[in-house]
């Protein structure tokens, strides 16, 4: 359905609550609903512009373990570094115990003894 070039009011709770014959708490819950169904919590409209305008300024990443080239998902914080795959706790424990990406280990594996 096309505007053809005229300006309509925007669309209010209230509005809808009446083209759908429903109270317009429900409406609201349902935003709400919705909200945290997409953001993971209940966001201000600001918040919500704010995370998509930085989320289309953001290039395609790729994570950050050697020779993996898989990409970090786009709507991931901007702070994420690994995909989901090393991302995972066992792969941060492998990281940590075999030292980070590229780095060798603070200090090297003791070998286990088994006794005589």
């Amino acid at each position: 359905m096309a505007l053809d070039g005229l300006m309509s009011e925007p669309l209010t709770v209230e509005r809808l609550a009446e083209e759908d014959w429903t109270n317009p708490i429900t409406i609201r819950s349902q935003i709400k609903q919705a909200r945290i169904e997409i953001f993971g919590r209940n966001l201000s409209d600001s918040a919500i512009a704010y995370r998509l305008k930085k989320q289309r300024e953001r290039r395609t990443r790729v994570c950050a373990e050697p020779d993996c080239r898989r990409p970090i998902p786009s709507l991931a914080n901007g702070r994420r570094r690994y995909c989901d795959f090393h991302g995972s706790g066992a792969a941060r424990l492998r990281r940590h115990r075999h030292g980070v990406a590229g780095f060798k280990p603070i200090r090297p594996r003791r070998s286990r003894r088994v006794a005589d």
